[in-house]
């Protein structure tokens, strides 16, 4: 029997030429972020939150202006 591979990243930190189909959610989280609110991100386990987090961090408006960490 052949063992299956994972093709998506799940360990680490992914580069953004691998992040896709976040768009929305992406600018939503870096624009509560930059206006100051509060957001709760819910989902169920291994869907990509921390990820997200991680890809909003990495942009300028984001990363020059804030202290970020996990």
């Amino acid at each position: 029997m052949a063992k299956v591979i994972n093709p998506f990243i799940v360990t680490g930190k992914i580069e953004p030429e691998y992040f896709c189909d976040r768009v929305e959610e992406s600018a939503r989280l870096i624009k509560s972020i930059t206006n100051g609110n509060n957001l709760v991100i819910i989902s169920p386990r291994r869907m990509g939150k921390t990820g997200l987090i991680q890809f909003c961090y990495d942009k300028p408006d984001i990363r020059k202006e804030y202290y970020t960490f996990l």
